[in-house]
């Protein structure tokens, strides 16, 4: 065989590959695969390294099946084939590669190319995880802990997030810190909460960031700084994080860790409401209904409110017929209207 030489002589390893892959040697025939795919000693070409991964992938080389399969997954040197993708992770995944046992797993979880199947999904991550990938492992404990695929197990959710955390998974990390927090499953911990929190929050993760809040602010795991709450809380609400939108509104609200100011505080409980967040609805109109930190408006603190009761939240219903006394009956059924619009939207963006 006859390659681009790249304008340089080829070492005696690399012939030798060149040489065995030519004769029909599986394990050359991959590395050669290899050498086109990250440009090694010849000129990078995918679609090259799409025909000598699949000469060995015929031959049963599990690392080239997993490759062909990702570049047909990526059409990467292929067509785009979700089809030709999961034949090869699948034959590659029985012969036990984790790679290709968390994409197939992926593939089932998401329904791609094939129906969705939850319990196939959670087979396939749990035989990654057992390898040590830490996105599988991720994944197993979320389905422990949501009951999805698998029935729910706390103590097994607990184990893997743990292992994954380990490995420096973020969001394995955020998810042990909450259980920490809430106690769901396991004992209480706020210890371990603050730490997996920090870790977490440090690299961005929003959530974590929420929970430092919750730890600063109660002093539950470290010693109460609402300062630090309100900085955790601001770093995550900018994030979009539903629950550290209606901290911040809060602690504006009430001058914890930064001067109080109302209209900071309507801003961000407008926000989380909508979102979805109740306590922030039933803020958000009682600042209507005042007309603190926002402009009075009775029509809208009679929706907020009417929102908030439609989720049974504490007196609202009680503050929604207190403001209804103060309308007109063409504000009453406007403002009627527009709870319904939204509550509509919520209920479709569920």
């Amino acid at each position: 065989m006859v390659l681009p030489s790249c304008g340089k002589k080829y070492t005696d390893e690399q012939q030798s590959t060149i040489d065995d892959a030519d004769a029909g040697d599986a394990v050359a025939q991959y590395n050669l695969g290899a050498m086109y795919d990250e440009g090694d000693g010849v000129p990078q070409d995918f679609a090259e390294a799409a025909k000598w991964y699949r000469k060995a992938a015929e031959q049963g080389d599990a690392e080239a099946q997993y490759n062909l399969g990702f570049m047909y997954d990526e059409g990467q040197g292929l067509p785009q084939d979700y089809t030709q993708a999961l034949k090869w992770y699948q034959l590659a995944a029985e012969q036990g590669h984790g790679a290709a046992q968390y994409n197939l797993g992926y593939m089932y979880d998401i329904g791609e190319t094939v129906a969705q199947d939850s319990a196939k999904a959670f087979k396939w991550f749990l035989m990654a995880a057992e390898q040590g990938d830490s996105d599988a492992q991720f994944n197993v404990g979320y389905m422990y802990n949501e009951g999805e695929g698998v029935q729910h197990n706390f103590i097994q959710a607990v184990h893997w997030f743990q292992l994954s955390a380990e490995q420096g998974d973020v969001d394995a990390q955020s998810a042990l810190a909450e259980i920490y927090s809430t106690g769901k499953g396991v004992a209480p911990n706020f210890t371990e909460a603050f730490k997996w929190s920090s870790l977490a929050a440090a690299k961005g993760n929003a959530g974590a960031q929420n929970n430092l809040a919750y730890l600063y602010g109660s002093g539950n795991g470290v010693a109460q700084n609402y300062d630090e709450a309100f900085e955790w809380a601001k770093l995550a609400a900018e994030q979009d994080h539903m629950g550290a939108q209606y901290t911040l509104a809060y602690m504006y609200a009430n001058g914890q860790g930064v001067s109080k100011n109302t209209t900071e505080a309507a801003a961000w409980f407008s926000k989380a409401a909508e979102q979805g967040q109740v306590a922030a609805q039933f803020n958000l109109a009682y600042l209507y209904k005042r007309g603190d930190g926002i402009e009075k408006d009775l029509i809208l603190a009679y929706m907020w409110f009417d929102i908030a009761a439609a989720s049974e939240f504490v007196d609202a219903e009680q503050e929604r017929n207190l403001v209804e006394k103060m309308m007109t009956p063409g504000e009453i059924a406007d403002a009627q209207r527009k709870s319904r619009a939204r509550q509509i939207e919520f209920e479709e963006a569920e």
